[in-house]
């Protein structure tokens, strides 16, 4: 094949890579970035718990790039979710697409990883048909959406939401609580994040009644803002709240420059959670497959 399958040699050359292959649908793959300076961060800052060449094997053709498969490891969890697999157009998956995921377990088996999983763009079809050959599970279908700055509208409803006040705290811890019971942030720890770029904003109903909340962080060096926590309250939905927090969200994420759209996935079973995002000015960009594969 006149093929030489390593280790990255230049991370920015594979970032320029990855940027070629993940702006189209067909190799499309929704654990990485579409641009190359995200990605570049990514790998550089914010990939795998194991350094960059125990994480990524590309084949190279002539110094070229034609393949890779990376492997974002947690070592706690022994799990690793892949990035890939990647290949050039005109490219033998049944033979180069084989070969690179041998070394890639490797990797795996020396790292005592139990599962991987595989998030893959609908109509990347040729990697979803090799997912099937290591005979990968589908856990289900989800949806990109994306808000932009540019087809994002001001309204006045905005007015209706504000940051927190210090009187809201017990609302709000416990309204985070019977929402979310058994999740990565609890509330104590949120309220003591909140900065100019890790913000809560409340909406409220008659006699201060707490009728909502959005928990939002903002990285403006990165360009990237999230929507990580929303929240309503039952005797407040379908009123709403739930679309004029996401909206409310949206205003104060693009009010850093560096900010130009938010995105963000939901499980397309979640017609309540889609229905509200889309109402908030969300479009579908993407609809992916999860897969996961048992190692061992």
């Amino acid at each position: 094949m006149n093929i030489l399958i390593q280790p990255p040699a230049s991370a920015e050359q594979l970032a320029r890579f990855i940027e070629k292959m993940n702006t189209k649908q067909s190799t499309h793959v929704g654990y990485c970035g579409e641009e190359k300076n995200e990605i570049l961060d990514a790998l550089m800052n914010d990939f795998s718990d194991k350094e960059l060449e125990d994480s990524f094997i590309v084949a190279y053709r002539d110094d070229r790039i034609v393949g890779a498969v990376g492997l974002d490891i947690d070592i706690d969890e022994k799990t690793a979710e892949v990035w890939g697999p990647f290949l050039e157009d005109g490219e033998r998956w049944d033979d180069l697409a084989v070969s690179i995921w041998q070394q890639a377990s490797i990797l795996l088996r020396m790292n005592d990883i139990k599962s991987v999983s595989f998030f893959l763009n609908q109509f990347n079809t040729v990697a979803i048909q090799f997912v099937s050959l290591l005979k990968g599970v589908c856990r289900g279908k989800h949806l990109i959406l994306k808000a932009s700055r540019k087809n994002h509208q001001l309204s006045n409803e905005h007015q209706k939401v504000s940051s927190v006040k210090p009187e809201q705290k017990s609302g709000f811890l416990k309204l985070h609580k019977q929402s979310f019971p058994n999740t990565y942030y609890h509330g104590d720890y949120i309220w003591d994040k909140l900065s100019d770029e890790n913000q809560l904003l409340t909406a409220v109903a008659g006699n201060d009644d707490l009728a909502g909340y959005v928990y939002i962080e903002a990285s403006p060096k990165h360009g990237e803002g999230r929507i990580e926590y929303i929240a309503v309250s039952k005797k407040h939905r379908k009123k709403g709240v739930g679309a004029l927090l996401v909206k409310a969200a949206l205003n104060r994420l693009f009010e850093h420059s560096s900010i130009n759209e938010i995105v963000l996935c939901v499980n397309e079973e979640n017609k309540k959670a889609v229905n509200l995002y889309t109402a908030a000015g969300f479009d579908v960009q993407y609809e992916m497959m999860l897969y996961q594969v048992q190692v061992r």
